[in-house]
């Protein structure tokens, strides 16, 4: 049996290295292991047909930002307050936002694969080099772009934006 305490976190000296604690503990390095194994093995399998298709870098980077997040979600209790504020900040607003957008960024590719599965199943021809044609502008740039390259900008966007919030409001 645990005991919380009702009033939360005692903020005290120690780390809370009690049974909850070690639960806590163990969940996260098992997690891990357990994550890392299967990164592992999808990186040493990656020219396998079914895994060829998909961006090993990329699903390994959302979810490693995802896991940073969660491991420090996991061990607050241990922490037991010690961690500094704005590094929690830092964590909160930087590595669960990149994570979510690079997640999105792997499904968006996906997408891409499966759209052009299906209009080869429907037999139209689908070009994997695109002609060179010089740019004359942004706009002519803009519209060159597959829907993929576009959804990568504007994900690549809102993560600079992001920094740049997080920039802003870390020096006020």
């Amino acid at each position: 049996m645990f005991y919380i305490s009702p009033l939360g976190r005692n903020w005290g000296p120690t780390v809370n290295w009690d049974g909850l604690g070690k639960i806590y503990a163990a969940l996260a390095i098992s997690w891990t292991v357990i994550l890392y194994s299967g990164i592992a093995w999808l990186v040493a399998h990656r020219q396998l047909p079914y895994l060829k298709m998909r961006n090993i870098p990329l699903a390994v980077a959302a979810t490693s930002f995802l896991h940073v997040y969660l491991v420090k979600i996991m061990l607050a209790y241990t922490t037991n307050g010690h961690f500094l504020c704005s590094a929690e900040f830092w964590i909160m607003s930087i590595y669960l936002p990149f994570g979510i957008a690079l997640f999105q960024a792997n499904q968006v590719q996906l997408l891409s694969i499966s759209t052009q599965q299906r209009k080869l199943l429907d037999g139209e021809r689908i070009s994997i080099r695109e002609p060179y044609r010089p740019q004359r502008n942004l706009w002519s740039t803009w519209r060159s772009f597959t829907s993929l390259k576009q959804t990568y900008v504007f994900i690549g966007i809102g993560m600079l934006l992001q920094v740049s919030h997080i920039q802003y409001f870390w020096r006020s």
